[in-house]
C-alpha cells in the first residue's frame, strides 16, 4: 500500500472511534402504549447493566435539578447489553412488533414532556452521575423537548 492509502485509512479509522459510554439511540412515544427507550452500546466492550438505572421526572421535575425518581428502572444483575447492540425498555402493553424487540417492560415511560436519563445506579434525588438525557431536569417544556 501507498502512503496516501495507509493514511486515508487511519484518517477514516479515527473517525469511526469507539462511543466512551452507552447512550439512547432512539426514544419513541407512538399511539397508546408504544412507547419504548433504546440504549445503544458503542464502547468496544459487553457492559453489565446492573451498574445503571433510568431516573425519571414526570412533566418536568418538581424541584429542579432533582429526580422524582431515581433510579426509576434497574436492571438485574447479569443484563448484558453486547458492543454494538441495543437494550430496550419498553411499555408492557406496546403492539407485538415492539415487544418482539425489546429486553424488559416499564409501564410508566415519557408523555413527551417527561425527563429520562440514564443514571449510575444508586440514582438518589439530588445525587446522581448522568450519562446521557433527554429533556432537562427544571419545569414542564408543555407538549414535549425538543432533541434535534
Amino acid at each position: 500500500m501507498n502512503r496516501l492509502t495507509i493514511m486515508i485509512i487511519t484518517i477514516c479509522s479515527l473517525a469511526l472511534g469507539q462511543t466512551t459510554d452507552l447512550f439512547f439511540s432512539e426514544i419513541a412515544e407512538g399511539s397508546s402504549n408504544n412507547k419504548y427507550i433504546e440504549i445503544y452500546n458503542g464502547t468496544g466492550t459487553d457492559v453489565d447493566l446492573s451498574g445503571y438505572s433510568l431516573s425519571s421526572c414526570s412533566n418536568g421535575c418538581n424541584t429542579t435539578d432533582e429526580w422524582d425518581y431515581p433510579d426509576n428502572v434497574i436492571f438485574a444483575s447479569g443484563t448484558i447489553i453486547t458492543d454494538g447492540d441495543v437494550f430496550v425498555v419498553y411499555h408492557g402493553s406496546a403492539d407485538a412488533a415492539i415487544a418482539a424487540e425489546g429486553d424488559q417492560t416499564f409501564t410508566y415511560l415519557s408523555n413527551g414532556d417527561d425527563v429520562f436519563a440514564l443514571t449510575v445506579a444508586g440514582a438518589t434525588a439530588d445525587t446522581y452521575t448522568i450519562i446521557d438525557i433527554v429533556g432537562d431536569m427544571g419545569g414542564d417544556p408543555g407538549s414535549g423537548w425538543e432533541v434535534a
